[in-house]
């Protein structure tokens, strides 16, 4: 077998999978991580070109029982595309290395991932151009998550816009709001790089790519996800201050009372006022 440069025994599977089946037609991986199917998947086509009879199974143990699971049937009911779109979709949507949507799980996800044109299109790209994150996969990003959490289409790909809106109403909950636009960026960065390890896992020498350009910062010795590069809000905006005038706050006697107006600030969507000058 040749040396291998691989630093995760997840990605490792593949090449002794790889390697077995160079004098083997049939394969059992055992595991108990998704992680590992979805690296297969993703890889399948690197599997059948190799050797086109091969039967893949995957025992897979959850707690204490394992269940059998054929790659080949598995893959065939996917489609090829969406096999080889699996591996950034998972990351994207929340894995071992990545970050998730809070209260929008797997299954949510996986519901939307073919109600988005193009999406599995623009995802298995990751397959011929790892590493890269192009203006077109992020425009198809962005109108995943306004429509993971928004079934309004008219705000589609601007997810800002969609932040503002579910943050103005009553609820005002930030953990159930999609993120900026900024932070979406570098997740989607972090997912391509992540997506893009276990793509080139079929190769046992990887391509050498720096964390730290894909939205990633090293401190202490320690990779740590770069959040944001834009200031919080807390920081630059006083939340805090609204007003409850129940109309225009330049009328009187509610321009007396109205806090917006004492702090010399506009009115906003979190105001109970009928003012349209926010």
């Amino acid at each position: 077998m040749d040396r291998c440069n691989h630093e995760e025994a997840d990605t490792r599977v593949l090449v002794h999978l790889l390697h077995a089946l160079q004098t083997a037609s049939v394969g059992m991986v055992y595991t108990g991580d998704t992680d590992v199917v979805v690296i297969l998947l993703s890889n399948f086509h690197h599997i059948k070109a190799l050797n086109a009879t091969a039967e893949i199974w995957i025992c897979f143990k959850t707690g204490k029982t394992s269940r059998m699971i054929s790659l080949n049937t598995l893959a065939t009911k996917l489609g090829t595309e969406t096999c080889k779109a699996m591996a950034l979709f998972h990351a994207f949507t929340g894995s071992d290395s990545t970050s998730s949507f809070k209260f929008r799980g797997k299954r949510s996800c996986c519901k939307l991932m073919h109600d988005v044109p193009h999406l599995t299109e623009e995802f298995a790209t990751i397959i011929e151009t790892p590493f890269q994150t192009s203006p077109r996969l992020k425009e198809v990003a962005v109108n995943f998550v306004c429509r993971l959490y928004s079934s309004e289409s008219n705000e589609e790909n601007d997810v800002d816009l969609l932040r503002m809106r579910l943050f103005s109403q009553k609820t005002r909950d930030v953990e159930r709001i999609p993120p900026t636009m900024d932070a979406l960026d570098l997740h989607l960065k972090r997912s391509v790089f992540q997506a893009s390890i276990w793509t080139t896992a079929h190769m046992s020498i990887m391509p050498d790519n720096n964390p730290t350009d894909h939205g990633w910062k090293e401190e202490d010795s320690k990779l740590l996800p770069i959040w944001t590069t834009i200031p919080l809000a807390k920081d630059v905006l006083q939340l805090d201050v609204k007003c409850g005038c129940t109309s225009t706050c330049t009328s009187r006697p509610a321009s007396s009372r109205c806090k917006c107006m004492k702090a010399k600030l506009k009115c906003t969507r979190l105001c109970k006022c009928t003012c349209q000058n926010f």
